[in-house]
């Protein structure tokens, strides 16, 4: 994909559709370090998209340009590994637990965005204050996991 002109692959090592099977850090970190070999040369244009702060921590070491988030980054224990690298951060709203997505809605429609807005409030707040700049932040409101 990154040969054909994409500017930067996004890689899931686990599904997060409702009918989805946890998959174990162990098992994710397998499943993306052939990857990452492989794309070691262009590792800014690649984006691991994990939960599992085992595997967050390992595509940080391998250098990747981006982490992508289904939980919005929750685990404070990770902030200073990600404050000091320098990859982008995509950090998704999601009313569900253990990145699955339920068949049921959380949210009532007329307080989503309202739900939304909190929620990044408090978490880019977080960030900023475990040193992570702002522009490094890539807001996704998840709205197939609210």
């Amino acid at each position: 994909m990154l040969r054909v002109g994409s500017d930067v692959v996004d890689v899931g090592p686990a599904a997060s559709h409702p009918d989805a099977r946890p998959v174990s850090p162990a098992d994710e970190i397998r499943r993306i370090a052939p990857l990452l070999d492989a794309l070691s040369d262009q590792m800014h244009r690649v984006s691991i998209d994990s939960f599992q702060p085992e595997t967050q921590r390992y595509a940080l070491k391998r250098g990747v340009g981006y982490l992508n988030d289904i939980q919005g980054f929750p685990d404070p224990a990770l902030y200073p590994d990600i404050a000091e690298a320098d990859c982008r951060l995509v950090v998704m709203h999601s009313a569900q637990r253990d990145g699955i997505a339920t068949r049921t809605g959380h949210l009532r429609p007329e307080d989503a965005l309202d739900e939304i807005v909190r929620f990044f409030e408090a978490r880019v707040s977080a960030l900023r204050r475990s040193r992570v700049a702002a522009d490094r932040l890539i807001l996704d409101p998840g709205m197939g996991f609210s």
